[in-house]
């Protein structure tokens, strides 16, 4: 069986490593393998020989978004189990517990609430079609106030940048359009984030909430440094950029939704409120 960088395989000996992916082969003697339920190991070909996964069965949202990067060697690898593992411990009885609830969910479904009063489809139609731009700045900045997800310093450059009528007017019609447009997400979010870029508010924070606030069934929240963390000791592969951009935003959709769909049948996230709060922990 021929072996190249990228094949997905088994360990005949360890099917409890799961699928794999080999990152290097030195020699055709000793391979780098990846795998999803056991992290990296070293395995020298004369002693196993490894079963070669066909390219229609070798399908992992997990591999499929590989980072292997030298940068991560000092980061402990969380296999999903043993993530769970590592969630269950703060939160013994998962999504559904009242500590989780308490903790985690109830002020992110307060702010939920709160938006779809403040910002919803038909409320902010009226507001734009009166001219109220100020109030929904006001009303947007209520809804971000309503939780600690986003640092002080980040709400104060959005209260800043829009200050004056001009800019709360432009604010006002590109969050509607963000909410509420038919356009493909990805110009929505695009279109937002340079909007942010003009009024010197371009934060991942200020770029995501309000999709994850306002939809949490489809949207995650991004803060950097945590996201990161979360993503590295997966693994994941976020494409990161300080600045706003699509690649990193969809990769981050990606990751969220590999987890809820991961968890979705022994652990029932309700949302992806859930799965954020889940990231976090493990990212911690």
């Amino acid at each position: 069986m021929k072996l190249r960088k990228g094949t997905r395989i088994l360990h005949p000996k360890k099917p409890e490593w799961g699928m794999g992916e080999i990152l290097q082969i030195s020699n055709n003697e000793e391979v780098r393998v990846f795998f999803v339920n056991e992290g990296e190991k070293k395995i020298l070909l004369k002693y196993v020989e490894l079963e070669k996964i066909p390219a229609e069965e070798a399908a992992h949202p997990m591999l499929d978004n590989l980072r292997d990067s030298p940068e991560l060697n000092d980061t402990k690898y969380l296999s999903l189990p043993k993530a769970i593992d590592h969630f269950l411990t703060q939160f013994p009885e998962g999504f559904h517990g009242d500590k989780f609830m308490d903790t985690e969910r109830k002020t992110k479904m307060e702010a939920h609430l709160l938006g779809t009063e403040l910002l919803g489809k038909e409320r902010l139609a009226d507001l734009l079609e009166a001219g109220e731009y100020w109030q929904i700045c006001e009303y947007a900045r209520k809804v971000i106030n309503k939780t600690t997800l986003i640092f002080p310093t980040e709400k104060a450059a959005l209260k800043n940048a829009l200050e004056n009528e001009a800019t709360q007017e432009a604010f006002a019609k590109s969050l509607n359009e963000l909410l509420y447009s038919e356009e493909p997400i990805k110009e929505r979010f695009m279109d937002f984030a340079r909007h942010l870029e003009r009024i010197n508010a371009a934060k991942w924070t200020l770029a995501t909430y309000f999709l994850f606030i306002m939809f949490p069934e489809q949207y995650i929240f991004v803060k950097p440094t945590m996201s990161q963390n979360s993503a590295n000791v997966s693994r994941f592969d976020l494409h990161f950029k300080t600045k706003l951009n699509w690649q990193t935003y969809e990769a981050a959709l990606k990751y969220a939704m590999y987890l809820r769909r991961a968890l979705d049948k022994d652990h029932g996230p309700r949302d992806m409120m859930d799965i954020q709060s889940f990231m976090w922990s493990i990212a911690k």
